[in-house]
């Protein structure tokens, strides 16, 4: 959310609409951490195009609410520190990025604390920083994957369908059993037949 291509950046918006989701539906609401979130956790900044986004967030929050936005910031941090990496619905597995080749077994990823994630080999990078091979990526941070490895992780998480939104897409785009989402879309609505 923190990577807005428009000119009015709503992404405090956002995490306080997220935020009150998941606290008026704790069952039912989940948020999952994406590079941007994990960044501020991890304290690892984001450069993109010569810009730090994870400074620009926290610019963003001063211009919006001034001096007061450190303990606005504080609970955004502890809000997205015990937020999940991935969910599984099902028979899907939901993440920010997949495939993770660290992961063998679907409780792999539980309990990992999103702060001790800080570079490539980490447990769980990949479900922050994969990017399919086929759709490419200049970003160094970038793990790249293809069709098989995919594979192999759905089979290690049990799950025929991973559900992923952290390489940009156009719109709802299938690679084989992974369905990539514009995560900056205003709305992508998913009819997932599992038969």
């Amino acid at each position: 959310y923190i990577h807005s291509t428009a000119s009015i950046d709503d992404s405090m918006e956002v995490a306080d609409n997220l935020m009150h989701l998941r606290q008026r539906f704790p069952r039912n609401a989940f948020i999952l951490v994406g590079t941007n979130e994990w960044s501020h956790v991890a304290g690892v900044p984001i450069v993109r195009d010569g810009v730090n986004q994870t400074q620009a967030f926290v610019n963003l929050m001063e211009k919006k609410m001034g001096v007061t936005s450190e303990g606005k910031f504080k609970e955004y941090k502890k809000h997205w520190a015990s937020s999940a990496l991935a969910v599984k619905a099902g028979d899907v597995f939901i993440s920010h990025a997949a495939p993770d080749r660290s992961l063998r077994k679907i409780n792999d990823f539980r309990g990992i604390n999103v702060a001790a994630i800080k570079k490539k080999g980490d447990p769980c990078y990949g479900l922050l920083w994969a990017h399919p091979k086929a759709l490419g990526s200049g970003d160094a941070a970038a793990v790249p994957y293809d069709g098989i490895d995919t594979e192999n992780f759905l089979e290690n998480m049990n799950a025929k369908v991973s559900l992923v939104g952290h390489s940009p897409v156009d719109k709802a785009t299938q690679m084989r059993r992974q369905v990539i989402v514009n995560t900056s879309a205003r709305r992508e609505y998913l009819d997932i037949d599992l038969s």
